[in-house]
């Protein structure tokens, strides 16, 4: 049997920390990723103006982390994230950014979390961030998976809930690219055991997974149009003029001059 978690209680951020991680993860990201795009950042702005909200977001990656991060700072949000109980035991500092815990191992403790969870949505700006899926799972699989946690937060909590969905892919670099397509906010369920309101949440998320993957697929060209806008640009044009780029424009020239002569 396991041993009871010590409850992990929401006693507000920490200022600094969350400047501090505010910028790491912005900077990580500028540098590790060709570029993160997002759709809807005003329609999440207005909901945050109107009230508090759940957003609720697929799970695919480590990354996920760094982009909520740097979302919340983007929006300049009180902003709280689930996090599993056993993981925020392991790693108390996230606490001290807005991480809350869930005990995914104990049925009864996890409604327990999520009352409590729920009474944190008292106030306009602030903000509550779930992984419904519950662990990592890859952005094509379908159906996404969703426990009804989300559900009865909501029910709850009485606040809408705005779907973010994160894609990633490739261009014409061997970094990654991230998308967030953020969706209209979706009235809460009546009832924590609806299940229609479930299958409308899934559809909202699959459709801006969908979104993210067509404009990805457009490669650079997707700079131009699809309603995404650059909110970390990728670092293409300096890399372009370095002496490695010179060198490898110099082996392609040479290759296509060979192969033009035989």
């Amino acid at each position: 049997m396991n041993a009871p978690l010590a409850r992990t209680r929401d006693h507000g951020r920490s200022g600094p920390a969350v400047a501090f991680f505010r910028w790491f993860s912005r900077r990580k990201l500028a540098g590790a990723m060709d570029g993160v795009y997002v759709r809807g950042l005003e329609t999440l702005r207005e909901a945050l103006a109107d009230g508090p909200v759940i957003v609720a977001l697929n799970h695919a990656s480590w990354w996920d982390i760094l982009l909520i991060i740097w979302l919340d700072g983007l929006v300049d949000a009180d902003a709280r994230a689930v996090m599993d109980a056993r993981n925020l035991k392991k790693l108390p500092y996230f606490g001290l950014i807005g991480a809350v815990p869930l005990d995914r191992q104990d049925k009864q403790q996890a409604w327990r979390d999520i009352a409590s969870i729920a009474g944190l949505l008292d106030r306009p700006n602030r903000l509550v961030f779930i992984y419904p899926q519950g662990r990592h799972r890859p952005t094509g699989i379908r159906p996404l998976g969703l426990k009804p946690g989300v559900r009865v937060l909501a029910a709850q909590a009485r606040v809408p809930v705005v779907p973010v969905s994160v894609q990633y892919g490739f261009r014409e670099t061997e970094k990654i690219t991230a998308t967030l397509d953020i969706g209209a906010p979706l009235p809460p369920p009546v009832d924590g055991a609806d299940p229609a309101w479930l299958a409308t949440l899934e559809t909202a998320l699959v459709r801006g997974l969908v979104a993210g993957e067509a404009w990805l697929d457009r490669g650079y060209k997707a700079e131009d149009g699809g309603g995404f806008t650059a909110a970390i640009p990728p670092r293409r044009a300096a890399k372009q003029d370095g002496p490695a780029a010179r060198a490898l424009g110099w082996m392609v020239r040479q290759l296509n001059r060979r192969r033009s002569h035989g």
